[in-house]
């Protein structure tokens, strides 16, 4: 069973997501990686902010309004080209202070800003939906669009099936690396005895390889399978936090109302966890 992410339709959620970003001006992608994706929308070289803004309102009007990959390429190349973010162009990199030469604009990055962009926010409001119907349908399967693109590992992963709460999805929630298709679908018990399983499979082995981020030196264990900075579930760290603001506002709560609200609080989120 494999099913492919439809950028046709426009899920609340993903709009949601992607609309509670900021903006972060970085001049390479590995400055920002994993969680700091569900806070902040960058395009690697765009360092004008006024500029970066304008992208993203492109962005966020191609998943509102289901826009085509080549409909977003027509409508942005233009005004990239007309404010001079096109081609090849000399930059100073503010990490040496060197000055580079740099891809600005192509068709090839347009493509990668609207595949990154929409994968992402499509998995964290998937994700979010799941979380909300988890009671009736406690299961995840991985699905890979099994052809002749499809990496090796993803193509291993395809049709294991987890628990939604199994730690395995913490860093191999898709999409696991650029251009990677996968997605996931939710699962009942009933879903589940129908393909023949009485439960969830074992979470598939984990192992790790060192990569070291050639901006900061950093030293890091990336999953096989998995391109370095997409290790994370996508709208995760949102969520948590929600969690935290809200026990930080709780705080200039009167003393017994604040008491109330915490024990609601912790309350509702035990409730959730005991009935995956």
């Amino acid at each position: 069973m494999t099913l492919a992410v439809n950028f046709d339709l426009a899920p609340a959620k993903a709009v949601k997501f992607f609309q509670g970003k900021g903006l972060q001006a970085y001049f390479a992608w590995q400055d920002m990686l994993h969680e700091e994706h569900d806070r902040a929308f960058t395009i690697a070289k765009m360092t004008d902010l006024d500029l970066l803004s304008d992208v993203r309102g492109y962005v966020d009007r191609a998943i509102a309004e289901g826009w085509t990959r080549q409909r977003f390429i027509d409508e942005l190349k233009p005004e990239l080209v007309r404010r001079g973010w096109w081609g090849r162009a000399e930059m100073r990199d503010p990490l040496t202070g060197e000055m580079r030469e740099v891809q600005l604009g192509s068709p090839r990055r347009l493509n990668t800003i609207y595949d990154t962009n929409l994968r992402t926010a499509y998995s964290a409001g998937h994700w979010d939906r799941i979380r909300d119907n988890e009671r009736s349908a406690p299961y995840v399967m991985y699905s890979a669009v099994l052809d002749g693109r499809t990496r090796a590992q993803h193509r291993a992963w395809n049709g294991k099936v987890l628990r939604a709460d199994d730690p395995w999805w913490k860093t191999h929630t898709p999409p696991n690396g650029w251009n990677c298709r996968c997605t996931v679908i939710q699962l009942s018990k009933r879903d589940l005895n129908k393909m023949g399983k009485t439960g969830p499979d074992e979470a598939p082995p984990s192992p790790t390889r060192e990569w070291t981020n050639p901006r900061s030196g950093e030293v890091l264990r990336v999953p096989v399978g998995v391109d370095p900075g997409w290790g994370y579930a996508p709208g995760a760290s949102r969520r948590d936090d929600i969690i935290e603001v809200a026990r930080e506002k709780a705080q200039g709560a009167a003393p017994e109302l604040r008491a109330a609200f915490l024990e609601w609080l912790d309350a509702t989120i035990a409730r959730r966890r005991a009935s995956r």
